[in-house]
């Protein structure tokens, strides 16, 4: 499958204009007393204009889940429909609107996932549609998606509904400004309604940028809250080189109906370090994961391609 989907891509590179691309994300670290290099992750992905009106992309997605070999499998395929008045339907397998400008905000994926996606809030991508609009400085987004991620087909005849509001500039990692807005995921299964709320915000000016955000997900059936709080900011020192810092505080507790702070399972982790640019498409960054008392060294390295 994974093999006609990859000629399938160069076929269209052949006689379709548009654009290839992605990244891969490689690292040495000593993480639980390992020392060693690994690919972490590794993206291909094709895209093109099939009309004025009508936009399609492909990606392809390699990583590593819990430590084994790669595998490779269909992250995105799907079509953008625009409008005259700049609405946007799409169809297919779509990222979801839950996490895209909060990692913005945060910056640096390659170092560490946006928070939503790290804790295991939301899927990242799902088959559905989508409907994008924008009301003055308001942007919003409605998706009606299956619910079990693209890893997997409807299994409960369920859909998930995903909501997305932004005020602002959506992509602070580019532009000076600012923004926040608030994202809302609710999983209709009669008693075992799962759902997230997240809020965030940031700012951007001068080579500085702040990030924060609060998100609770719940899951009714087991009587599972987790509650996340991030806080992050990086200053570009010059062109080539920059400062990162990013704090996360998980809470997770079972039981609902338990008094405030009961059966908690509060965890903090920590990211500190440098990222260096020396050239297009190429970034190193040596930092530091600091989690329950354990340091991790790292050098994290992106290049994009």
């Amino acid at each position: 499958m994974i093999k006609q989907l990859i000629m399938l891509i160069l076929f269209s590179l052949c006689y379709m204009q548009g654009t290839f691309g992605g990244y891969a994300i490689f690292d040495y670290s000593n993480d639980s007393g390992k020392d060693g290099f690994d690919l972490k992750r590794a993206y291909l992905s094709y895209s093109t204009d099939i009309s004025e009106d009508l936009f399609f992309k492909i990606r392809l997605d390699a990583n590593r889940p819990l430590h084994n070999k790669l595998y490779v499998f269909v992250k995105n395929a799907y079509v953008d429909l625009k409008f005259d008045n700049g609405d946007k339907l799409s169809m297919g397998l779509i990222g979801t609107n839950s996490y895209g400008v909060q990692e913005k905000n945060w910056g640096y994926r390659f170092i560490e996932k946006s928070v939503i996606d790290k804790y295991g809030m939301t899927n990242t991508a799902d088959y559905g549609i989508s409907y994008s609009k924008n009301f003055g400085k308001i942007k919003s987004s409605i998706q009606l998606l299956n619910g079990e991620g693209y890893g997997s087909e409807e299994t409960d005849n369920n859909q998930t509904i995903y909501l997305s509001f932004l005020y602002g500039e959506p992509e602070l990692n580019k532009n000076d400004g600012m923004n926040f807005g608030i994202v809302v995921n609710h999983v209709p299964k009669d008693i075992e309604d799962n759902s997230l709320i997240g809020f965030f915000g940031g700012w951007s000016f001068n080579n500085l940028r702040f990030g924060l955000e609060h998100n609770q997900y719940k899951e009714k059936g087991i009587s599972y809250i987790k509650k996340v709080s991030s806080l992050y900011t990086n200053y570009s020192i010059n062109e080539k080189w920059a400062f990162v810092l990013r704090h996360d505080i998980n809470k997770e507790k079972f039981g609902e109906n338990l008094p405030e702070n009961s059966g908690e399972h509060p965890s903090e982790f920590t990211i500190v370090g440098g990222v260096w640019n020396p050239t297009k498409g190429l970034y190193l960054s040596p930092n530091v994961y600091l989690q329950d008392n354990t340091n991790t060294y790292r050098i994290t390295c992106m290049f994009k391609y």
